[in-house]
């Protein structure tokens, strides 16, 4: 199953009430996941779940400053590590350098067990985590192990479903 069909039945299908109950719809965008834009799609689950409404702006999703961030776990395991695979969080910050506002809400797709993990990542915690290139993109690399099933940078930071994350609050 591919991240945007994933993300369609476990968050939008569940949440978004747009598709809450729509069998009819619900079939359609399973036939073509790729015709949607998922991620807005989980936004507004997001907001329609948590204490926050959807303002998109520049450097927030959410009226509590948060950002909503979806990515994925790499298939090729890193070099010479047979158990670590290697993902990013990017766009955490713009291209003239301003970060994002406030806590990221992150839902990282494991195509090695065709689940999506989720973190609350407050702003304190993950702006350390940033790394940046010469074209001044901004991310969060990270690992995951495919042993233990998580990710050590956000030990500490899971949320058990996507309910927990979209009413995690920083504070």
């Amino acid at each position: 199953m591919s991240k945007n069909s994933l993300l369609l039945t476990e968050v939008v299908f569940k949440y978004h009430p747009d598709y809450v109950g729509h069998k009819k719809r619900q079939q359609i965008a399973l036939k073509n996941p790729h015709h949607y834009n998922v991620e807005i799609m989980v936004e507004e689950a997001l907001a329609h779940i948590g204490p926050y409404t959807r303002t998109n702006e520049a450097l927030s999703d959410f009226s509590d400053n948060s950002d909503s961030k979806t990515s994925s776990i790499r298939l090729k395991p890193t070099a010479d590590k047979r158990n670590i695979y290697g993902g990013e969080i990017r766009n955490v910050s713009t291209l003239s350098g301003n970060d994002k506002i406030g806590a990221l809400r992150c839902i990282i797709y494991n195509p090695h067990r065709e689940q999506l993990l989720y973190y609350f990542l407050p702003k304190s915690i993950w702006t350390p985590m940033i790394s940046r290139t010469r074209l001044k993109t901004a991310g969060i690399p990270f690992t995951y192990n495919i042993q233990y099933n998580d990710i050590i940078k956000f030990v500490g930071y899971e949320c058990d479903n996507f309910e927990e994350l979209a009413l995690s609050m920083d504070s």
